[in-house]
């Protein structure tokens, strides 16, 4: 029985299909066609977006140019291969494998081919060359490799650059494509919006892009290196523009190039860290902010929140490739505040550049590790950021108050527009079995005490206007307080699982705290986020009181504030005492 060799084939025009599917945005073209253009060493660039017509029909049209040193003919030989093949190629590069060079498997082009026709022309050395390729997705549906048509001219001699036009791009789906989300992707995930500048890396300062997106007549003059504020952490000047946040304006940097990866020393780093306040943050026009409409000519379209897009983003060739947060996870509000970017090249990224996960685990980790053990060291061990740390904490107990008044006159707007339900129908009021079910968890306590307080309003001493156990305080009521001349005020009501040592609400505007249970003892503290302590006074039924009263007292705060313990209370006030199912009363 005799073998034979086999050679596994490649159903090509499948793997096209494959490649152009697996670019997630379709702005992936852009990017691609910038990095390009910075492997030819182009000084320009120019991207254009814009609608035109094709057999009746709007027509999305995307056109790159540069002024770089243009594709090659070749001689003929394998070790020579035209550039201009390897454009229409799969998976070849004529480009050196190095670090000056971003294209390296041949994939970046093929996001072209999802469109109706690519032309491609480039000068050098005193050529043209043109080609054209029509209808490439169509063929690639219908699991044919698209052919393409090229011919060489002569072109004056200083003459070098390339410039493509791909029309029907995408389905000609034009979302992305307006002038100010371009303008935004190109700075954030683009080549030319590159960190590097920031670690010292000056030999593309002077590159220039024009960029003229969707609903723009001319084209915009972009600047190389993404965009950053300027230093301002000087706090005690801070504190003269806005005395009550001037973290808001907070910017500081700290950077290291370099660095070397912990248990891979021939591994380096780049690191550009900085932290900015939410007022700082103004030179981003791109960023929603609550309340306010956008900047003309910005529509909302494109638009993003601070917690979508800031934070700390790993990158290869200085282009930002997925976020990170958890290296340096310290909490949401905390990592909002970051822009931040470490850069590797020994990130080994998807066929799409859409994230790192094809480098090796170990290595991954340590260079998690290294950022980490950079960031507790460099930054957070120094005194600015010491001092921009208890700055956050004072605000957060400076704005809490301001916050709680704001919600209590929100919720009193509430309470009063709401509608409500009397009936004195006692046929409707009067049930054949009521069962109430211990609480597990706090909503279960919010539902028992519903329940309660429907069936008898004067059970507690509270007037329930508003429930709202979304965020914030569980309930608004109207309570009597003796230090009010009005008698009656508006405060809010808490329901908890079990009343503990630490109290995640503020104690001012709290009138009663609803719990299943408590296991402190008489006299135990009680400590609210503002850091103010109260002490639990328990006082057992007597002559003043029929039931156990739980009240966390103030020796500075007039009002004392109760808390009702379900578990007690309701045995004491109503002989309702919580069995397993099944156990009937002695």
């Amino acid at each position: 029985m005799s073998r034979r060799q086999n050679v596994p084939e490649v159903d090509a025009a499948a793997e096209f299909l494959e490649i152009i599917s697996d670019f997630r945005d379709p702005r992936d073209a852009v990017r691609e066609a910038i990095s390009n253009a910075f492997d030819a060493g182009a000084d320009t660039i120019c991207v254009e977006a814009r609608v035109e017509k094709f057999e009746g029909d709007d027509e999305l049209v995307l056109e790159f140019e540069d002024d770089g040193a243009g594709m090659i003919l070749g001689d003929g030989s394998e070790s020579d291969i035209p550039s201009i093949k390897a454009f229409f190629d799969l998976g070849r590069s004529t480009w050196r494998v190095g670090e000056r060079y971003i294209g390296k498997k041949g994939h970046g082009t093929k996001t072209y081919f999802n469109c109706r026709q690519i032309e491609v022309c480039t000068w050098r050395e005193g050529k043209e060359i043109y080609a054209l390729m029509d209808s490439p997705k169509r063929f690639l549906s219908e699991g044919q490799v698209p052919p393409y048509e090229s011919e060489v001219t002569s072109a004056p001699k200083n003459r070098h650059g390339t410039k493509i036009v791909i029309r029907g791009y995408n389905r000609n789906v034009t979302r992305g494509f307006s002038h100010y989300e371009l303008w935004d992707f190109i700075l954030w995930f683009t080549k030319f919006g590159s960190v590097e500048l920031e670690v010292g890396r000056v030999e593309n300062k002077d590159k220039k892009l024009r960029l003229t997106g969707l609903g723009r007549a001319e084209p915009e003059v972009l600047e190389f290196g993404h965009l950053f504020p300027p230093e301002n952490y000087n706090l005690k000047e801070l504190k003269r523009e806005d005395p009550a946040s001037p973290s808001k304006y907070f910017v500081k940097k700290w950077s290291q190039s370099a660095l070397p990866v912990r248990g891979f020393p021939h591994v380096k780093l780049d690191i550009v860290f900085y932290i900015e306040g939410d007022k700082a943050k103004a030179y981003n026009p791109m960023i929603k902010r609550r309340g306010r409409p956008p900047r003309e000519p910005i529509t909302r379209e494109g638009m993003y929140s601070v917690e979508d897009r800031y934070g700390l983003w790993v990158c290869r060739d200085y282009v930002p490739i997925q976020r990170m947060n958890d290296w340096i996870a310290v909490g949401k509000q905390v990592w909002t505040k970051y822009h931040a970017f470490v850069n590797c090249q020994d990130f080994h990224l998807t066929a799409n550049r859409g994230d790192v996960g094809n480098t090796p685990d170990d290595l991954l980790s340590a260079i998690g590790e290294t950022v980490e053990e950079w960031f507790a060291t460099q930054v957070q061990g120094d005194k600015v950021y010491k001092r921009y740390s208890e700055e956050l904490e004072r605000e957060k107990s400076y704005r809490l108050p301001r916050q709680e008044e704001t919600e209590l006159r929100k919720r009193k707007g509430f309470a009063r527009r709401k509608k409500v339900f009397q009936t004195s129908n006692e046929a409707l009021l009067v049930a054949k079995e009521i069962k109430l079910i211990e609480p597990r968890q706090e909503a279960g306590v919010f539902g028992l005490f519903c329940t309660l307080y429907a069936l008898n309003p004067d059970l507690f001493n509270l007037h329930i206007v508003d429930y709202d156990t979304h965020k914030g305080y569980d309930a608004l009521a109207l309570v009597d307080l003796p230090t009010s001349l009005n008698g009656q005020q508006y405060r809010f009501v808490e329901f908890k699982r079990e009343l503990e040592k630490e109290f995640d609400h503020s104690f001012d505007r709290l009138a009663a705290v609803v719990c299943w249970d408590c296991n402190l003892g008489d006299g135990d503290p009680v400590t609210d986020i503002k850091a103010t302590t109260r002490t639990l006074k328990i006082t057992k039924p007597g002559p003043s009181t029929e039931y156990t009263k739980h009240m966390l007292v103030s020796d500075i705060e007039p009002h004392n504030i109760e808390v009702y313990v379900l578990k007690d209370y309701l045995k004491e006030r109503l002989d309702i005492e919580f069995r397993p199912r099944g156990v009937a009363r002695q």
